[in-house]
């Protein structure tokens, strides 16, 4: 399976990050990387990140002495990707342990250059409060009346699309705005 690179910038968030870097390493998808960028945290998410690097080789920690900011951490890390896909998930948000593979799968059975799916919406004691499931196929008319599209859900293929640099307004909206100039956003089954 191509390798996938997963972005997480990290800011003060010493409360959640070790449940995303567990929801990455539980993947059952296992050829990524993931590169972790702690934009100069002044709480122990360095500390943190670091330990998950000893414990998983594919913890690729970057930590930063200055805050640049979230738009400029991701675009660093994707600078370092290697990954013929690329997979953004927030330091607050976690993945539910097949949707690397289920995602990944789908893409290349259906030649796809840009996914998302559903997600769920939980509290800070990890209880599901709700769940939010965007359209199966978004273009970019869908797109420029609302961003449906989750940040933690969407993966695009670079071999295709290149490294897309993260805007500097709504991050990810302008990433899915080049995108769907030209292509469509699609969700794997199962949608449920």
């Amino acid at each position: 399976m191509p390798l996938v690179s997963v972005i997480i910038p990290s800011y003060n968030t010493a409360k959640f990050i070790s449940f995303a870097l567990e929801s990455v390493i539980s993947q059952s998808f296992k050829d990524f990387e993931c590169l972790v960028v702690d934009d100069a945290s002044d709480d122990e998410s360095p500390a943190i990140i670091q330990e998950y690097a000893q414990k998983d080789f594919r913890v690729l920690p970057i930590l930063l002495t200055q805050n640049v900011g979230v738009s400029k951490a991701r675009n660093l890390a994707l600078e370092r990707a290697k990954g013929r896909f690329i997979a953004f998930l927030d330091s607050d948000d976690m993945w539910e342990k097949d949707k690397l593979k289920i995602q990944i799968e789908f893409m290349l059975s259906e030649n796809i250059v840009f996914s998302h799916t559903p997600y769920f919406v939980v509290d800070e004691s990890n209880k599901r409060i709700g769940s939010f499931f965007p359209k199966k196929n978004i273009n970019y008319k869908d797109i420029l009346k609302t961003c449906d599209i989750g940040n933690s859900t969407a993966i695009y293929d670079a071999s295709v699309l290149g490294k897309i640099s993260s805007g500097t307004i709504r991050h990810d909206y302008e990433i899915w705005l080049k995108i769907l100039k030209q292509y469509k956003s699609y969700a794997p089954p199962p949608y449920s």
